[in-house]
């Protein structure tokens, strides 16, 4: 009876080594792809600021008196 005690130890073992890499393999894949997403979230984060930015440069020129811009006053 001893002997059939200490092989279901070792099945048990086994099963839980497996079931831990599985549950890390999650965990890291999880991780990655968590990180991903705040690279891009970030990255987008960014690039709307700049454009906000060139959009409001544009608007205050299209806000200005218009000849000034296109036709500058000459040189004295």
């Amino acid at each position: 009876m001893e002997k059939y005690i200490k092989g279901q130890s070792l099945v048990e073992l086994i099963i839980s080594i497996s079931l831990g890499v599985v549950f890390l393999g999650i965990a890291a894949g999880s991780a990655t792809m968590i990180l991903r997403n705040n690279f891009e979230a970030r990255t987008s984060q960014i690039a709307a600021s700049l454009a906000q930015e060139y959009l409001d440069g544009v608007s205050s020129l299209a806000q200005k008196n218009w000849l000034n811009v296109y036709n500058p006053p000459a040189a004295k």
